[in-house]
């Protein structure tokens, strides 16, 4: 059932040329490598809301909480997440939706891009959410307000 994504508990795997896969990923990819300076991150305010709506409800805000421990919260799930996933998560925390044994897997991506301070990608199934008969790929793009300190970080999911 879950075409070689090995069992349930890996229903998330980390694939750094998933851009490749997904026209609407190489977009979210290309609006945010336009808009870092340097060593400088994007910021939220550094993306319209227009720029975000041309991906098709495909994007996510998660505001990233500083702890201990660091907590992030979904400030915005766009329409084509909603649909797939068949709920509306916008202004929950992650760590009171999912199950502590997949909340790791579920932040790890979160996590990469802060430590590495560039895109994070993923490929995988929608076990998360009881609907792994729906394959997904996803990058994950640290957003900074100074710059400096990941704040918050864009997502954009594909269904395939």
């Amino acid at each position: 059932m879950f075409d070689g994504m090995g069992s349930p508990d890996s229903w998330r795997i980390r694939d750094d040329s998933v851009h490749l896969r997904s026209p609407w990923l190489a977009r979210a990819l290309q609006l945010w490598q336009e808009r870092r300076d340097g060593d400088r991150l994007p910021a939220r305010a550094d993306f319209a809301a227009e720029d975000l709506m041309r991906l098709g409800g495909r994007v996510a805000l998660v505001e990233v909480v500083d702890g201990p421990p660091r907590r992030y919260r979904l400030r915005l799930v766009g329409s084509s997440i909603t649909r797939n996933a068949h709920r509306d998560a916008t202004g929950r925390w992650l760590d009171e939706i999912y199950r502590p044994d997949r909340y790791p897997l579920a932040i790890s991506g979160y996590e990469s891009c802060i430590a590495e301070r560039g895109p994070a990608g993923a490929r995988g199934r929608l076990v998360h959410v009881e609907r792994e008969f729906v394959p997904f790929v996803a990058l994950d793009l640290p957003l900074a307000s100074d710059g400096r300190r990941i704040d918050m970080i864009l997502k954009c999911v594909d269904f395939v």
